[in-house]
């Protein structure tokens, strides 16, 4: 049996993938609007000394605006669990396009780091641009693994 989780670790995981969400989505200011929420309420949610947690239906949505679970797959990591997108059935042997959407995956995301690293700064929006394109990669790598697990 898995030892239980804190309060203290499970609010930490959390408030980071949320931290990594609002910026891989432009900031707190764009953020809270679209949520319809103040931009220093999503400010404290995110401070690791704050007691409130992220609400789980809001979670869902920004997990929706990345295009991936970020929150959620801190949240299922935290009891163990790995997300897998699809159904077990879905799953089956990894095959060709694995390969290949890996590979485009990698090949985007290091033409944009080199890109960005031309004048050796890396501004905000390349920032934000390799957020997603690193969450991409991942996404490529947990599907992959998921194939691998059988699945599970």
């Amino acid at each position: 049996m898995r030892e239980p989780i804190t309060a203290a670790a499970a609010g930490y995981a959390v408030k980071a993938a949320l931290r990594r969400a609002v910026k891989v989505l432009g900031g707190g200011a764009a953020l809270s609007q679209d949520l319809e929420i103040s931009e220093s309420y999503l400010s404290k949610l995110q401070g690791p000394h704050y007691p409130e947690m992220l609400r789980a239906d809001t979670a869902l949505v920004i997990d929706s605006m990345v295009g991936a679970p970020l929150i959620l797959d801190a949240q299922a990591r935290l009891l163990g669990y790995v997300l897998v997108k699809g159904s077990a059935t879905d799953a089956g042997q990894p095959d060709l396009t694995d390969l290949l959407r890996l590979v485009g995956s990698s090949s985007d995301l290091s033409q944009t780091l080199g890109k960005a690293l031309e004048d050796n700064i890396v501004d905000a929006n390349e920032s934000r641009t390799m957020h997603l394109k690193i969450e991409n990669m991942v996404r490529c790598l947990r599907d992959l693994q998921g194939k691998l697990d059988g699945g599970r």
